[in-house]
């Protein structure tokens, strides 16, 4: 079975192409980079958090209209593609962004499995390749393949000793999308003083090769378009909310909030678990879409990471199966909202059963 897990991560990637091209809806997140980058080539980068602005030049070129609220650093790296209509650019984007699911695939399985049982490398395959969480990502041109990755590489050189590259990884990450950053809670957990000092460093330099690009008002610009996200989170957040929380909202409202609670205290008692990088790397695949202002369904990519790895550490307890539950209902959406989940669920569902059945028909056996 091992020798077959190199060739199904090549078949979870297609397939994922595959579905994301059929499910393309004709309006893109990308089109919201396409535009924040040509108003920073224009000379007029503070504009791009001038909603008003963006969306009328979304709406030119065929797309909803949507605010940006990334860092300048993003509008600039996306520069290049502006030699290309947006259409065209978008398809570019979309068959690059097939390479990087499958590096992110190949790390997390070499810093997160163990290699010795293939079923639940599988189970976290399928789950990946149905959910909303990866089609969503590719259709709508989104940037959390190339964060997640990033984030995947800076544990993976911190763990070959290399704080440098390692932190230049995470930067990178931070500056595209903020909520990486996190990871700076186990960074000063283990006592990683060096390559928080690193971390920094970069964030620094990044953040001054951008000035060659904007000027300071468009950072401020920046902080103002991120703190009045806020706004909006109520009316937006749990129209694209995952899992049980939407599930509790519309038939059981009055334990709603018991999600939120419920999520703090995992957290909580999680966090005290953490003894090395790893487990902090785990940790922080469930932190950060939890503290995620407005949590869609494709943002839980990194929730992969704990459902892999302490999938494994907690195998034959009943801790796991909890967890794992957990992680099913972040991956993907709920099935109790939309019909066309339904499938999906029923077959992740059978899959994820099998495997829990196998595995207690062995115990039984012993």
């Amino acid at each position: 079975m091992k020798q077959l897990i190199p060739i199904i991560e090549l078949l979870v990637v297609v397939l994922v192409g595959i579905e994301a091209y059929i499910g393309f809806v004709g309006w893109t997140d990308f089109g919201v980079y396409y535009t924040a980058s040509r108003l920073v080539s224009s000379g007029t980068p503070d504009k791009m958090y001038d909603f008003d602005i963006l969306k009328r030049m979304q709406i030119e070129i065929g797309e909803k209209g949507w605010p940006y609220i990334y860092p300048p650093f993003f509008a600039i790296v996306m520069q290049p593609f502006l030699m290309f209509d947006e259409k065209t650019s978008f398809w570019i984007y979309f068959i690059l962004q097939l390479p990087i699911l499958w590096l992110f695939l190949f790390m997390l399985r070499k810093n997160f499995w163990d290699g010795e049982n293939s079923k639940i490398w599988i189970l976290v395959l399928l789950t990946l390749a149905i959910s909303t969480t990866t089609v969503r990502t590719l259709s709508y041109g989104q940037v959390n393949f190339i964060v997640w990755t990033m984030w995947l590489l800076s544990f993976w050189l911190y763990s070959k000793q290399k704080p440098v590259l390692g932190s230049l990884a995470l930067a990178l990450s931070t500056m595209i999308k903020v909520i990486p950053l996190l990871s700076i809670i186990v960074l000063l957990h283990q006592r990683k003083w060096k390559e928080i000092l690193y971390l920094f460093g970069w964030i620094v330099a990044i953040f001054g090769l951008t000035l060659f690009f904007v000027d300071i008002d468009t950072w401020i610009a920046y902080i103002h378009a991120a703190a009045s996200i806020g706004e909006t989170v109520n009316s937006i957040a749990l129209y694209g909310e995952t899992g049980i929380r939407r599930f509790l909202h519309y038939f059981l409202p009055s334990m709603e909030k018991f999600w939120f609670i419920l999520s703090f205290v995992f957290v909580v008692i999680t966090y005290l678990k953490i003894r090395s990088l790893k487990d902090g790397w785990s940790y922080l695949g469930y932190l950060i879409p939890i503290s995620s202002p407005i949590v869609w369904a494709h943002h839980f990519l990194n929730a992969s990471v704990p459902f892999l790895f302490f999938g494994q550490k907690l195998w034959g307890r009943k801790t796991f199966y909890w967890f794992a539950a957990f992680n099913f209902l972040a991956l993907v959406r709920s099935p109790f909202v939309w019909h066309r989940h339904i499938l999906k669920f029923i077959f992740l569902l059978f899959a994820f059963s099998i495997v829990i059945l196998e595995k207690r028909c062995r115990d039984v056996s012993h």
